[in-house]
């Protein structure tokens, strides 16, 4: 049987796919997969756009009541953001789908060796603990609100009918107008935590995966000088495969290069919204969670569970552009690390060159921007973790 030497079958690259399946942004392969995407972009668009309107009618009647609508923010501004970033996403869909369509082509679909195996395994797995965790926040909030109505039911008032969000209608009590307004919360709220897992997930493996592959790059460099087997000083064989074998690495690099530039020129503003939203949320629900007085059991573990997920998205923003930008300037040190010093590489000077352009080139590290403001970074999720311990 033959060995599978690919990786489009790990698990996180194949939730990823299903993800973006789910919001209708997947490169469609076919004239049925692109009729299906835009039935599910209208019914995700629409979903939001009913969440939306119901979370803001719930604001105007709860005007007056300052915990009320630190409890109603948090979800309003998830759906707001989502949102945003759908729309972002809808006006430069063709980038989106050239960006998904480029990414299988160029690294998930070709063929690695064992030690490369190895690397992009460790993407894998980073990828599952992260999205895998975050998903499982994000699922628990989406059943919590789901079945609230059910989890603080008056038994002592039956005629009192509750739902997943207030809609301050008497009709809304009655049957059907009841179930109805229950099935149409219940898929704008599927709709949105949907939309939330997808883009968060995406931009999390692409940069996890995309810094596996300058680890590629950086091995690769590194045994970039052919040995000597003929024993023969300046052989012009070793010089011409050292020298082939580096510009494979340029080749590579030029391309990382590139990837990295599109997913920051389509991901810029979704990583500032996403900063500013999720600073947004964590200052509500921690204010729900210290002050939260009068506040029910059930509504009080929303609030920690909004606090908590909102902490796993920021983190893991941070954690992926992070780790491009500490790869990319590892990128140097691997050219340095390659073995230009020995005899066979002597007179090389086109090999030797070529290696401190790549120096060069890698003290220039790429990076994911919010909004074009500031590198998105680790010392942003610390920053942020700072200000709002000693604002509590």
């Amino acid at each position: 049987m033959k060995k599978n030497n690919k990786i489009e079958r790990h698990v996180s690259l194949r939730m990823t796919r299903l993800f973006m399946k789910f919001i209708g942004m997947w490169y469609p392969k076919n004239s049925r997969d692109s009729s299906l995407s835009n039935l599910i972009i209208i019914y995700t668009i629409i979903a939001q756009v009913i969440g939306l309107i119901i979370m803001l009618i719930d604001i105007y009647y709860i005007r007056s009541d300052l915990r009320a609508i630190a409890f109603n923010l948090p979800v309003t501004i998830t759906i707001i953001q989502e949102l945003i970033k759908m729309t972002k996403f809808l006006c430069n869909i063709k980038d989106v789908q050239r960006l998904n369509e480029f990414t299988e082509k160029n690294f998930w679909k070709l063929n690695y060796d064992k030690a490369e195996l190895k690397i992009l395994e460790k993407c894998n797995q980073r990828c599952i603990l992260s999205c895998g965790t975050f998903f499982l926040f994000i699922l628990a909030i989406d059943v919590h609100y789901i079945f609230i109505p059910f989890l603080e039911h008056d038994k002592y008032n039956r005629s009192s009918r509750q739902l997943p969000f207030n809609m301050y209608f008497k009709f809304a009590e009655l049957t059907p107008y009841y179930e109805l307004c229950y099935f149409i919360q219940s898929a704008a709220t599927i709709g949105v935590t949907v939309c939330t897992t997808a883009f968060i997930s995406h931009l999390f493996t692409l940069n996890i995966y995309a810094a596996g592959q300058f680890q590629i790059l950086q091995r690769k460099m590194t045994m970039s000088h052919c040995q000597n087997e003929n024993k023969e000083p300046n052989s012009l064989q070793v010089a011409t495969s050292s020298f082939d074998n580096l510009k494979i690495c340029i080749k590579q690099h030029q391309m990382l290069i590139k990837y990295i530039n599109m997913i920051e020129n389509l991901y810029n503003p979704i990583t500032f919204i996403l900063a500013l939203g999720a600073v947004c949320t964590i200052c509500l629900t921690g204010f729900q969670l210290v002050v939260g007085v009068d506040m029910t059991f059930h509504r009080t573990a929303l609030s920690f569970e909004f606090f908590v997920a909102s902490v796993i998205m920021l983190f893991m923003a941070c954690y992926c552009c992070q780790a491009i930008i500490i790869e990319s300037l590892a990128v140097g040190d691997a050219a340095y690390a390659a073995t230009w010093y020995t005899p066979d590489v002597k007179d090389q000077k086109a090999y030797k060159q070529a290696l401190m352009f790549i120096m060069l080139r890698s003290k220039k590290n790429c990076i994911i921007t919010v909004g074009k403001l500031a590198p998105m970074s680790i010392e942003i999720f610390t920053v942020v973790i700072v200000v709002l311990l000693i604002f509590f």
